[in-house]
């Protein structure tokens, strides 16, 4: 009977520790999800969240139907320090960078993006929280 109570009590520690870590996670989900302006406000993106790693679509572009749908945002995951780091397709050229992704402030996020193979920064941009 000891033995049963033991077990019961190390698998619901475990799975507690488990559940914890997981809602800390989710943190990143609730401040990044959501549709984005980018910089130009020409096009928007929504940024969602699948098993805690981001990707990010067009949704709408003024005049350029084309891109609508476009993945512009793959692999973004976030650390404790709720800094991003993934991938981003630019939607005009098709160029691919790796990226970092950071809340400035609340509805407003930085995308530094980086050359391929090296540390050297290609652009930066402020996307805004688009609110309707």
């Amino acid at each position: 009977m000891v033995w049963i109570s033991f077990v019961v009590v190390v698998v619901t520690v475990i799975g507690l520790v488990l559940f914890l870590s997981r809602l800390g996670s989710s943190t990143a989900s609730l401040d990044f999800a959501g549709i984005w302006l980018n910089e130009s406000m020409n096009i928007r993106i929504l940024l969602y969240d699948i098993d805690s790693e981001f990707q990010g679509s067009v949704i709408w572009a003024n005049g350029m139907d084309k891109l609508l749908g476009f993945k512009v945002v793959e692999n973004l995951r976030f650390d404790k320090s709720k800094k991003g780091r993934g991938k981003y397709s630019d939607p005009l050229t098709g160029r691919q960078y790796e990226i970092t992704l950071s809340m400035k402030r609340k509805g407003l996020i930085l995308l530094d993006a980086f050359h391929p193979n090296s540390n050297g920064v290609a652009f930066s941009q402020e996307w805004k929280q688009f609110v309707s």
